[in-house]
């Protein structure tokens, strides 16, 4: 029986509060703008996979699971699973089988913060998912850091990792390195332009007289050379407008640290930055007054930020009337058109908001970012539109949760529908071919799942107890991921198991279980689950 309640599942969450550490499943961070926790074949390309997580390939072949100290390929056809020769962390799914990998050199473990411990830099393999074959493994890279930025050209034929020090340029074919581009600074984004022949690498943001240096680099992939600007912001995603000829990056919040005491003037500055890519190289243009990360709807012909009241610069405002008033609501969204820069804002309300493209391209599923105070939320939540904008007022258990926001905005009307039915935060979730999504309401060991209908506007708990989900390129079958009592003691098992979106039933499971209990592990069962 795989139902459950969230409010059943409560009591027992808040009492694994004490084994809190043995779950090194990632946090969600306080984040308005581009909503990035969006799953689905080629969403996840160059992402860490982290316990507990999975990823699909993008022909809907594969399935790939990360566990604790290793990686499961789940055969979608064949419903069968087993686990890979090397522990793989990050993937870009090449033509046919292969699949290009960091992988880890010894079996990798995470700590109680979620964070990898393992002894060595990663290197990168290929792989033939369909035999298991390693078909070539990279030399380790210089130096001691690990691959922080994996990504696949798209015709295929070039493999670009990016470290602490360089841009490493990978024949796909051989694993050959045929260049290594030397960076500025530690890679923190990567982006491939549409051309193929050239990438932008974003670095770790410098501190200067308390403002934040962003380089960011243009790199030629074919003979290696860069050209650099410094952006006055801090590293985040950066979004290409239609044609490439002009870059946007913004991030949610730019701060040097919590300990961090403002000079005068300082505004934190984490506004819209504008960065025209021209033929001489990269030109920073200007920053306009919003903060991101900015996500590209309407075809590409509307960029869409959000702008925060008590953070505001008013400086970057070219028409002064156009700055809300002090004592108005404290967020707004900001569709931007990227040729002109000119900008229109639209109420939101009190709540940090984050959004994601629906479907249609012409509107935008908002939602407010989790806030945990303490303990665990039990789903329950009304909707009403207030002088301050649309909220959801989730219920408390322990105190935890403010109100908060859920609806779908209309980029042409500028207007805001709430969803009515049990609140849940956008943490994971995938669309459907018809715009029908389904989330998880996360908790520490995976979520709740959730559907919210736009056919009806209402949203429904729909009982299950999910460890990870993904959908298939037909977007109209979900993947979910259930954890099962273990067999005996410290031999753990679990279903990737395939159901429709319409109607939503299980189609079929493919089962994985340890093949033996870990040595080592004895006596009662491991509370930690891997």
């Amino acid at each position: 029986m795989r139902s459950v309640s969230l409010s059943r599942l409560a009591p027992a969450v808040v009492a694994s509060l004490s084994l809190a550490a043995c779950f090194a499943v990632p946090t969600e961070e306080v984040q308005g703008g581009a909503n990035l926790n969006e799953r689905g074949p080629g969403l996840a390309e160059g992402e860490e996979l982290l316990k507990g997580a999975m990823t699909v390939s993008p022909d809907g072949r594969w399935v790939v699971g990360q566990r604790a100290d290793v990686t499961v390929l789940v055969d979608v056809a064949a419903k069968t699973t087993r686990e890979l020769p090397l522990q793989t962390l990050r993937h870009a799914f090449g033509s046919g089988d292969i699949v290009y990998a960091t992988a880890a050199p010894v079996k990798t473990l995470w700590d109680g913060f979620g964070a990898r411990t393992a002894a060595e830099p990663d290197r990168l393999v290929a792989l033939d998912l369909a035999t298991g074959d390693v078909l070539w493994t990279s030399p380790v890279f210089s130096g001691e850091t690990d691959v922080r930025q994996l990504q696949l050209s798209e015709d295929g034929s070039l493999l670009l990792a990016a470290d602490a020090e360089a841009l490493h340029v990978l024949d796909t074919a051989t694993g050959t390195e045929l260049r290594a581009v030397a960076l500025a600074g530690p890679a923190e984004e990567l982006t491939i332009l549409p051309t193929g022949d050239a990438a932008l690498v974003a670095e770790t943001t410098q501190w200067i007289d308390g403002k934040p240096v962003t380089v960011v680099e243009h790199v030629d992939l074919v003979t290696g050379t860069s050209l650099r600007v410094d952006v006055p912001n801090c590293a985040a995603p950066i979004v290409l407008v239609p044609g490439a000829s002009r870059a946007l990056m913004s991030p949610t919040f730019c701060t040097p640290g919590a300990d961090f005491v403002p000079t005068a003037g300082w505004t934190n500055p984490d506004p819209v930055s504008v960065i025209d890519l021209l033929p001489a190289g990269p030109s920073f243009v200007r920053n306009l007054p919003g903060f991101g990360p900015v996500l590209m709807a309407d075809g590409g012909a509307t960029a869409v930020a959000f702008l925060d009241m008590q953070r505001v610069d008013a400086s970057l405002f070219d028409d002064p009337t156009q700055v809300p008033p002090a004592d108005g609501p404290q967020f707004y969204l900001m569709q931007i058109d990227p040729t002109t820069l000119a900008f229109e804002l639209s109420t939101v309300g009190a709540h940090l908001p984050r959004f994601a493209l629906a479907k249609d391209g012409q509107s935008l599923i908002v939602d407010a970012t989790l806030v945990v105070r303490k303990g665990v939320l039990e789903a329950s939540a009304t909707v009403s539109i207030g002088p301050d904008g649309v909220s959801a007022s989730a219920s408390l258990f322990a105190g935890i949760i403010e109100s908060r926001l859920l609806g779908i905005f209309d980029l042409a009307s500028r207007t805001l529908t709430p969803f009515s039915g049990d609140f849940v935060s956008m943490s994971r979730f995938v669309q459907s071919a018809e715009g029908r999504v389904f989330s998880l309401f996360a908790h520490e060991r995976g979520g709740v799942l959730f559907e919210l209908d736009r056919a009806t506007m209402t949203t429904q708990d729909l009982g299950l107890d999910v460890r990870d989900l993904n959908i298939l390129p037909d977007l109209q079958t979900l993947v979910l991921r259930f954890r099962l009592p273990p067999i005996q003691a410290n031999q753990l098992q679990e279903d990737f198991c395939f159901y429709s979106v319409t109607p939503f039933a299980e189609l079929a499971c493919a089962h994985y279980e340890q093949p033996e209990p870990p040595p080592g592990q004895t006596g009662n069962y491991f509370p930690c689950d891997p």
